[in-house]
């Protein structure tokens, strides 16, 4: 984060150290007033998440959805975010004294299926792209993607050592494809919170890139017991889904080009899922 580089957004209920390097984020809201491309994600934020709960961040990037949950669980509720990359994470932490959160947890940490260190790759292009996994997003000669030795958790470790419980409300993830492997880094959380609600990306080329599948990871959800809902940005609704349907969904976007913003360069349609358990 340079200085010289940022600006505070106000969205009346919170604000936000942007950052005129963040191509993503940053640029959207500096062009539109808000984060254009997840408006209705938005929505189901302030629909589900009320004073008083407990939130996780799962890949907060610069924070959005950290001070947006905030905003909405109040003084009385918690926010945990959960953040490898440093420079993010600085952002974060200026968007929290701007707006003088005492009740926000920024940790510097990738969210995993082990403890310990592991690699982060940044992208090259979007800060909201970096990933554990390796997708040579670089468009310059071989090896010139940067990366970076960061701490990793997994969720069950984090809440059992520092939060001294495992009491969760809501979960927003989004990590770049690592989303199966997390999963199996907070089967307790999940076993004990029966209630828990979930909104998670889904990027099934991010799930291939990590020797997963978009099947893999809709059918582990359901086999945790959550019904799965797509939170349709193009339609502006949210709407039951099975496995099949989801699937048919992405694969008629992506060789129709639908939905352009959702389409990257690479030919990646993603989208989000609300859970509910």
């Amino acid at each position: 984060m340079h200085l010289d580089s940022t600006w505070i957004h106000n969205f009346g209920k919170f604000k936000m150290v942007l950052d005129s390097n963040d191509r993503d984020v940053s640029d959207q809201i500096k062009k539109f007033g808000w984060y254009k491309d997840e408006q209705t994600t938005t929505k189901v934020f302030e629909q589900y998440l009320k004073p008083g709960m407990i939130a996780l961040d799962l890949g907060a990037n610069i924070g959005f959805y950290t001070m947006l949950a905030r905003s909405l669980v109040g003084p009385e509720g918690e926010v945990f975010a959960f953040e490898p990359s440093p420079d993010n994470t600085n952002l974060i932490r200026a968007s929290v004294k701007e707006n003088s959160f005492e009740n926000v947890v920024v940790v510097e940490d990738a969210v995993a299926d082990m403890v310990g260190k592991t690699t982060l790759h940044l992208s090259p292009e979007y800060i909201s792209e970096h990933s554990l996994h390796d997708y040579n997003y670089s468009s310059g000669p071989k090896g010139s993607q940067k990366k970076i030795i960061v701490g990793a958790t997994t969720i069950d470790y984090f809440l059992k050592n520092k939060a001294g419980n495992f009491k969760v409300d809501f979960i927003k993830m989004d990590v770049e494809g690592s989303e199966t492997n997390v999963l199996k880094g907070m089967k307790e959380t999940l076993n004990q919170n029966k209630h828990l609600i979930m909104i998670t990306e889904f990027w099934p080329n991010g799930f291939y890139l990590s020797r997963s599948t978009p099947e893999e990871y809709l059918r582990t959800l359901q086999k945790l017991g959550f019904k799965i809902f797509h939170i349709d940005e193009l339609e502006q609704r949210v709407y039951p889904v099975s496995v099949n349907q989801m699937i048919e969904i992405v694969e008629f976007r992506i060789k129709n080009q639908v939905e352009k913003n959702k389409i990257t360069k690479y030919g990646d349609y993603y989208t989000n899922l609300l859970c509910i358990k």
